[in-house]
């Protein structure tokens, strides 16, 4: 764990960007913390801290969502079959008859999807809204409406890759 501390802020960046690497992926942050040894509370108070952090976040929490949807997508797309087999055996101990039968396993699957629906919702809901979806901050995000901009898959990467917007790239800001 890293309580008490003291960081530089080419390691809180560092530090932030293996969270976002996870957090992209789908993980929650409590648990993105967790893997890298630190606590959701000490990165909070760097993102208050820090805009570029709270970039580098919402970044990879945007991401994350896709990622939960497309494995929504790929559970709701690929079987998942399980095999039973029944073995008959006579007085001796003889095997007589062996049947197997193949099943998908809708209810394992929908509970998969129903999961990721609800990580989805929770995440949705520590985003800051945009502009079309009312003027107040989600659960107390640091930025508001106006400073919210949408960015692209690439600039998304780059974020949090880099604790930076990209180069030359210019962002597309929302409009009221």
């Amino acid at each position: 764990m890293t309580s008490g501390r003291a960081f530089t802020e080419e390691q809180r960046h560092d530090l932030v960007r293996r969270i976002c690497e996870l957090m992209s992926e789908g993980m929650f942050m409590s648990h993105a913390c967790k893997a890298v040894g630190t606590s959701r509370w000490t990165i909070n108070n760097w993102r208050e801290q820090d805009k570029s952090i709270t970039q580098m976040l919402d970044a990879a929490w945007e991401l994350g969502i896709e990622a939960l949807a497309a494995d929504q997508v790929q559970i709701a797309d690929t079987p998942n079959l399980v095999t039973t087999e029944t073995v008959e055996k006579d007085a001796k101990g003889n095997v007589v008859k062996r049947t197997s039968t193949v099943q998908d396993n809708v209810h394992r699957d929908r509970l998969r999807v129903y999961a990721r629906e609800k990580a989805i919702s929770v995440i949705m809901s520590r985003l800051p809204k945009r502009k079309d979806q009312g003027n107040t901050p989600a659960n107390g995000s640091s930025m508001s409406p106006d400073d919210r901009t949408e960015y692209t898959e690439a600039q998304l990467d780059y974020i949090i890759e880099h604790g930076e917007l990209p180069p030359d790239q210019p962002t597309e800001e929302t409009t009221p």
